[in-house]
């Protein structure tokens, strides 16, 4: 039985504990969180927004309200037209398991730490949807982009100033693959994600519509966002997968 379980046969189906000085309402039962999520999800619909979500820039992961249904309504449409869940993007995998190997290979048989290599693939799958184009390995723009996206990886204690410093490196590099897409932009023939986000975003200027979502602001922290939200949890249910299956040969064998 789980804390929750305890405390709700206490306290009833919806109760309140505080973490620190953070009030949280808890929610206990299927009819309970039912009946929040569903039959009243417009009251319920709203997120706690973490501190990091401010320094992060509002968009699909820390935003609440109109912006966070736009940019995710945008996200799912043009992610799909990109590849995301179909043959195209089984294409892009199998492309980028080719420079995978090639790294597994030169390791010629010897223990190594997979972490880096498998999450540089995923990324670059990420990036060739977003982007339409992937990195080199050692590219240096590339690695950086991922140290400063995921510091912990690359045994890095986290404190509140490198925090700070990373989020902004990682957002200035954004910026700047952003500008060029920017360049070579063809609203007719878009590349990714991005391109579709500028297009998108100038057929609305050109329509005189000053106002809107889709600004560099907005997109900035929606690639930062997508790129964690694929990259780790991709990544880390690969190296999973790896390590069951040196831990049972026999099927690894199937």
């Amino acid at each position: 039985m789980t804390p929750q379980d305890q405390l709700s046969k206490k306290y009833g189906s919806v109760f309140k504990v505080y973490f620190g000085p953070q009030k949280f309402v808890i929610l206990a039962g299927y009819k309970t969180v039912k009946q929040a999520l569903v039959n009243n999800a417009v009251e319920f619909g709203d997120r706690h927004i973490h501190p990091v979500g401010y320094l992060l820039g509002q968009a699909l992961l820390f935003a609440n309200g109109e912006l966070w249904k736009e940019m995710r309504r945008f996200a799912l449409s043009n992610l799909r037209d990109h590849g995301m869940g179909k043959k195209a993007s089984e294409e892009k995998i199998i492309e980028e398991i080719q420079y995978l190997i090639k790294v597994f290979e030169s390791h010629e048989g010897k223990p190594f730490n997979v972490t880096k290599s498998i999450n540089y693939a995923v990324s670059n799958i990420i990036s060739s949807i977003i982007y339409g184009s992937r990195f080199d390995y050692s590219d240096e723009e590339f690695t950086e982009m991922l140290y400063n996206l995921y510091p912990r990886i690359f045994h890095w204690a986290s404190n509140r100033m490198r925090l700070v410093k990373n989020i902004a490196e990682n957002q200035k590099q954004i910026r700047h693959l952003i500008e060029q897409s920017h360049e070579t932009l063809n609203a007719q023939m878009c590349r990714g994600f991005v391109d579709s986000f500028l297009a998108h975003k100038q057929k609305l200027e050109d329509s005189g519509m000053t106002e809107s979502y889709y600004t560099i602001d907005v997109l900035v922290p929606t690639v930062g966002n997508l790129f964690a939200a694929g990259t780790d949890t991709t990544g880390t249910t690969l190296r999973w997968s790896l390590l069951f299956m040196a831990r049972y040969p026999q099927i690894q064998g199937k």
